[in-house]
């Protein structure tokens, strides 16, 4: 077991590292992060809209001008950074006067966990929230 920490440890130096963050604003003071998915989330990839500004979620930027009242603004998503710099671009969020984004994270803020769940071995992947508070360590995670 302390074989697997010490493991997952450098495995967590080692991504910390190579995180790429792409900052847009500098953090408020007193304000927590807020770290938004965009896929599912912010971005509907169920919808069938035809046009990229149809598939922000209803009251996608009127939920964005309430919570940066209160969080400064993180979008992250599994995809590289192109994507999500494409979608937020297309959705609006990039340029909104109502509110500002401090940074997003693509998939290397990612990490691989294994985990023991009903005796079988399950993979899963995970942003690892540790690279944010590193890479942008005057910002801290709000619990959701």
């Amino acid at each position: 077991m302390l074989k697997a920490c010490d493991v997952m440890q450098e495995k967590l130096k080692r991504r910390i590292s190579s995180v790429d963050v792409k900052i847009l604003n500098p953090p408020r003071d007193g304000k927590k992060c807020l770290v938004l998915d965009i896929d599912y989330t912010l971005f509907d990839l169920g919808s069938s809209a035809e046009r990229p500004e149809e598939l922000g979620r209803p009251y996608l930027h009127h939920f964005l001008t309430s919570a940066y009242e209160h969080y400064d603004l993180v979008i992250w998503s599994a995809t590289n950074m192109k994507w999500v710099e494409v979608k937020m671009q297309q959705l609006g969020v990039s340029n909104n006067p109502n509110y500002k984004i401090a940074f997003m994270l693509d998939h290397k803020a990612m990490i691989t966990v294994r985990t023991e769940k009903y005796g079988e071995s399950n993979r899963s992947t995970a942003l690892c929230l540790q690279s944010v508070r590193t890479s942008h360590s005057e910002c801290s995670i709000a619990p959701v």
